[in-house]
């Protein structure tokens, strides 16, 4: 089971250390109680006395299986270490099979609804956007109750909305006010920061009503909005005039942390509490083509606006160089959850997904001129922390992708996932539609899994399950200057689809998305569209 991690032991290691077995046990317990999971697998492969101790400690196996599935304890919650123990290996079979234990369609009130997914919550603005309706998805292993609830957001004139259900934080931003009568085109946006739980102006804001002024007029932009622990980032993108704003602010004190303009901001993510990962298609040295990450310290940057190509960097990671003939058309990056989030303690959940295991998915879209080509690069946040920490002093530094990609990255081609339903990553797991067809749309649904530790560990077969280890090259046509190998490992589970009872949709859809403990099936049957909520 779990220890078969440490792999096989030579005999030498089987005998007891003289030291290990004269201490009494409460107090090599204790010990061993105080080491991270690593260091106890470890124990366990030069000891033969403590192996045994391990196998028959609960708590100890508990910690083990944490940190082997990713996963941080929780509240106790009134579980002892036996019953986490139980419902952790339980939920990560569940997901390993693809057999979730409730089947819930929840209606999408219409078709130009605002929605949002975010921290096992799923949220939807009523028609008219005077109020929102939020439904936490339960989770019957982690006993998470479905709960539903509104909150009245009619006096404010709603554009977009995000939150964070962790601090309880609800971020609306209104319609843009266009100023008149500027010399160059310019915007201001209200922001409110209210408790989600009542639509309350939310205490932890010194000021809970922000105003963003952009270089663009209000008309036709469109919002990317992402909270992490103290931080809310904002995203402006205006399409015609070819204009992009990135604003992050602390949104307890108000104070504006990073500023940037520029055509090349197409996306970002949080890296970690102090970093930012800026998804652009130009080289910020040369200003030509060439698809990378830059990465911003902001907690070191300036509150003034900066031209993108200005800007100071701590360092940017390349991707693959294009063709010579390659033109660009977008990049994107979506992660989840903030790299700061932590459960709402009230939930008292067992155990939730580490804070440490991220998956950036970066969906790139290049033309060679004769087809438009997708590509998703799936990059964990540990590839990227791992170079960053072992950079010289100083800023501006450039990873070309041969020193960081084939190995800290996995890439797919022609990748399904919806630019619209775009939460289709949470912790290191990712999740697409598959057998698509133009017409009709998908019947199955497939979930890559990318923490390393199950796939390493000798780990029991089960249906519809398959592991990736080898590295991987793709011929791209010359979208790429060369072909590009990639070698990060995962796990591939795939579940063929059935209709729900009584559906119109013949078992097909057309979208899928995930939280921690959900699948979330978005449906387009004759005559309706329903979130369909697999949950685990």
């Amino acid at each position: 089971m779990l220890l078969e991690i440490a792999g096989s032991q030579d005999e030498h290691s089987k005998q007891p250390s003289p030291l290990t077995h004269t201490l009494p046990y409460e107090l090599l317990l204790k010990i061993l109680d105080m080491l991270d999971f690593r260091a106890l697998v470890v124990c366990t492969q030069i000891c033969h006395h403590i192996r045994n101790i391990v196998s028959e400690a609960s708590s100890l196996q508990y910690a083990i299986e944490l940190g082997v599935n990713g996963m941080e304890n929780g509240p106790s919650g009134g579980l002892n270490h036996a019953d986490r123990l139980k419902r952790l290996l339980d939920y990560e079979q569940a997901w390993a099979d693809l057999k979730w234990t409730s089947d819930t369609v929840i209606p999408m009130v219409s078709s130009s609804t605002l929605w949002e997914l975010a921290g096992g919550v799923l949220a939807q603005s009523a028609s008219s956007r005077d109020s929102l309706l939020f439904t936490q998805l339960p989770s019957k292993l982690r006993n998470i109750e479905e709960k539903r609830w509104g909150v009245d957001i009619s006096r404010f004139k709603v554009r977009d909305f995000t939150m964070d259900p962790s601090q309880d934080l609800l971020i609306l931003v209104g319609r843009a006010h266009t100023i008149p009568h500027a010399r160059r085109p310019r915007s201001e946006h209200g922001i409110k920061l209210l408790r989600m739980s009542t639509g309350a102006l939310h205490d932890a804001a010194a000021t809970p009503e922000l105003v963003s002024s952009v270089p663009m007029s209000g008309e036709g932009v469109s919002l990317v909005m992402r909270p992490c622990g103290d931080c809310v980032a904002i995203l402006f993108k205006h399409p015609g005039q070819r204009r992009c704003a990135l604003r992050v602010w602390n949104w307890k004190t108000g104070r504006v942390q990073l500023a940037l303009s520029g055509v090349g901001l197409r996306s970002f993510g949080f890296l970690d509490e102090q970093r930012i990962i800026v998804a652009t298609h130009i080289d910020l040295a040369t200003k030509g083509l060439q698809p990378n990450l830059v990465i911003y310290d902001f907690s070191q940057a300036s509150d003034e606006m900066v031209a993108l190509e200005d800007s100071s960097y701590l360092c940017s990671f390349m991707l693959p160089v294009p063709g010579d003939w390659t033109e660009r058309l977008d990049i994107e990056i979506q992660a989840d959850p903030a790299p700061s989030f932590v459960p709402d303690a009230a939930l008292s959940v067992p155990f939730f997904a580490s804070r440490e295991g991220r998956m950036n998915v970066v969906t790139l879209v290049l033309t060679n001129g004769i087809e438009i080509q997708s590509f998703a690069f799936m990059i964990p946040s540990s590839t990227l922390s791992k170079h960053i920490t072992c950079l010289p002093a100083g800023q501006g530094h450039v990873l070309n992708w041969n020193e960081w990609g084939p190995n800290g990255s996995r890439m797919i081609f022609k990748p399904q996932h919806s630019n619209t339903w775009v939460c289709h990553v949470y912790g290191l797991r990712y999740t697409t539609p598959d057998d698509m067809s133009d017409d009709d749309g998908a019947t199955s649904i497939s979930v890559y899994d990318f923490n390393p530790l199950p796939i390493w560990r000798a780990n029991s077969a089960s249906s519809e399950q398959g592991q990736v280890t080898e590295a991987i090259t793709i011929d791209t046509d010359g979208v790429f200057a060369a072909p590009v190998t990639t070698s990060l490992p995962y796990r591939l589970s795939k579940v063929c689809w059935g209709p729900e009872e009584d559906a119109t949709d013949f078992g097909r859809f057309g979208s899928v998305m995930c939280s921690e403990d959900s699948l979330i099936v978005v449906g387009a049957g004759f005559g309706h569209r329903y979130y369909r909520v697999l949950s685990f």
